[in-house]
């Protein structure tokens, strides 16, 4: 009995420590980002929701919706991001797909570039030349350093 009572101690260190992890990368890394602006004016039917950068790395989210006088579906958001001095960084495109009329749908873009202060996103007909496409990620990179954060602190 006493070592069920053991485990279960474990056990519970392990998931309060996981769960404090996971506040404290929040928090830290939310804290770090600075909002980043766009550099043109963006076309009517996207609506960014937060585009925010750190020194490495940063996210932009929005809505795009499909109206009736610009038919969107099957066309591609183009995403370029610059650096301060106007440098374009990085491009990189997000099909548009199965989206109906009077419809919106969420993006994500998230990348891993150093000194991004400013993007630009414009509706294409098609995707062309990528710049530095493989620093464009599938996902935010918490999910990832929370895991790394608990390796590196179970191998100390």
């Amino acid at each position: 009995m006493d070592r069920m009572k053991t485990f279960f101690k474990y056990a519970m260190f392990l998931l309060v420590f996981y769960i404090f992890s996971n506040i404290l990368i929040n928090v830290g890394l939310n804290m770090r980002f600075n909002e980043i602006t766009s550099k043109e004016d963006l076309p009517s039917q996207i609506a960014i929701t937060q585009a925010e950068a750190t020194k490495v790395n940063g996210r932009i989210k929005g809505n795009i919706k499909n109206t009736q006088e610009n038919n969107i579906n099957g066309k591609y958001i183009k995403v370029d991001l610059y650096k301060n001095d106007n440098t374009l960084m990085g491009t990189n495109y997000i099909a548009i797909n199965d989206i109906n009329i009077d419809e919106s749908q969420e993006f994500e873009v998230y990348f891993k570039m150093q000194d991004i202060e400013y993007y630009d996103l414009n509706i294409v007909e098609t995707e062309e030349q990528t710049l530095n496409k493989d620093l464009f990620l599938d996902d935010d990179l918490k999910t990832t350093a929370v895991f790394a954060l608990i390796f590196y602190l179970c191998v100390i």
